[in-house]
């Protein structure tokens, strides 16, 4: 039976422990429950990577890593180009052994990198179809550029959860 916490009674005072809601179709009887007993998955932030040309046309060839910080899952992403252009990334991840990042890095995007084919179009997938979505804390991932044309800025988001 789901619970609809998004109703609450204004006029009860919620304390630092529970909340109070009611079950959706249910009769309208208040209930409290314990905030330790809903289910709230931990705040992952997005990958960011941001590339800037300075005013010039990006490089085929750039790249950028990062090392993740948790363990996520990656649900969809998201490739912004600016003023004008197409693009296409690759997005490699590599998970360090003993300390040390190996050079192998593995494409993780299943041959469906992302891409982007109109000027100031967000472009994106969700969800990540033939991805490999599962990363681990201290991974290191790297997104590069395979192809672009005209764009002098571009951001790709991650989203993780």
């Amino acid at each position: 039976m789901s619970t609809n916490f998004g109703q609450f009674n204004p006029s009860t005072p919620v304390g630092t422990d529970y909340l109070v809601g009611y079950r959706p179709g249910g009769p309208s009887v208040e209930q409290r429950f314990l905030v330790s007993d809903i289910p709230i998955p931990p705040r992952v932030p997005p990958i960011i990577f941001t590339f800037d040309g300075g005013g010039s046309v990006l490089t085929p060839g750039a790249s950028f890593r990062a090392f993740v910080l948790n363990d996520c899952t990656l649900t969809a992403w998201e490739l912004q180009a600016w003023p004008t252009g197409s693009m296409q990334l690759y997005v490699k991840v590599a998970t360090p052994v003993g300390g040390v990042v190996t050079p192998h890095l593995v494409s993780i995007t299943g041959g469906s990198d992302p891409s982007i084919n109109s000027p100031l179009e967000v472009e994106g997938q969700f969800p990540l179809s033939g991805w490999t979505t599962t990363l681990h804390a201290d991974d290191v991932i790297e997104v590069g550029i395979v192809s672009v044309t005209a764009a002098t800025k571009a951001i790709l988001i991650l989203t993780t959860i």
